[in-house]
């Protein structure tokens, strides 16, 4: 089956992003090198994502109701 685009937010600082999908995969880029430095695959669609204000962690909601909290590696 097709997978989607559903979400997308921006790092507080603007150097990362976080993009999240129909399939429940959420992907961790780099703007500046356009790679994906990061992955999580989640129980369903994701409907939301949020980072969090210092930019450590990242929220994602789910159709199914669940709520992910994951911390960001930092390099």
């Amino acid at each position: 089956s097709e997978s989607h685009l559903w979400r997308v937010a921006f790092s507080p600082d603007s150097t990362k992003l976080a993009s999240g999908s129909s399939d429940g995969s959420l992907l961790l880029w780099d703007i500046l090198s356009s790679q994906a430095i990061d992955s999580h695959q989640l129980s369903s669609a994701v409907t939301a994502l949020s980072f969090s204000q210092d930019g450590k962690s990242i929220s994602a909601g789910g159709l199914d109701a669940a709520v992910w909290v994951f911390p960001i590696e930092q390099k």
